[in-house]
């Protein structure tokens, strides 16, 4: 951080994730160091789940990001009871992918935004593993917290205003 009070940021600050090419398309983070996915970005889980959770206010609102969060870890603790099941990975990961469609479903709802559903779309069609689904789960808890924050100094500056 820049030593700076956290402060909300505009969809045009160049630090957050930009569209490239296509405008609907946006470059998000890699949740992974390397290929091998042995290590973790962790810029991702601090810096770059601040720069989203600012992106995504204030749609959706805390409660539908909570929504498409809770389910993600119902998902995740269900394959970390029993992690050597190869059969319940096999189960839960059908569900998992079906998250994009309750994404698009809440977008056409105007439930939450297109920038949310794509980055949806682009984290959960690159869950491939239980391991994959624990790393989105924590980064996703990351964006969840720093969405509230941003939305709690939102409401103080709205009642200074």
């Amino acid at each position: 951080m820049n030593g700076k009070p956290f402060q909300s940021q505009s969809r045009s600050n160049p630090q957050q994730p930009q569209p490239q090419g296509n405008k609907d398309k946006y470059d998000f983070p890699s949740l992974w160091k390397d290929e091998e996915k042995t290590r973790l970005n962790s810029d991702v889980f601090w810096k770059d789940a601040e720069k989203l959770a600012n992106m995504f206010h204030p749609s959706p609102k805390s409660s539908q990001l909570r929504k498409f969060y809770d389910e993600i870890v119902h998902y995740s603790s269900m394959v970390r009871a029993k992690p050597d099941d190869s059969s319940e990975w096999a189960n839960v990961e059908p569900l998992v992918k079906m998250i994009i469609a309750k994404a698009a479903y809440a977008e056409a709802r105007k439930n939450v935004s297109k920038y949310f559903s794509d980055f949806i779309q682009h984290y959960i069609k690159k869950i491939d593993s239980p391991k994959d689904l624990t790393a989105f789960c924590s980064f996703f808890e990351a964006i969840v917290g720093f969405h509230k924050l941003c939305e709690e100094q939102n409401k103080n500056h709205s009642r200074s205003n």
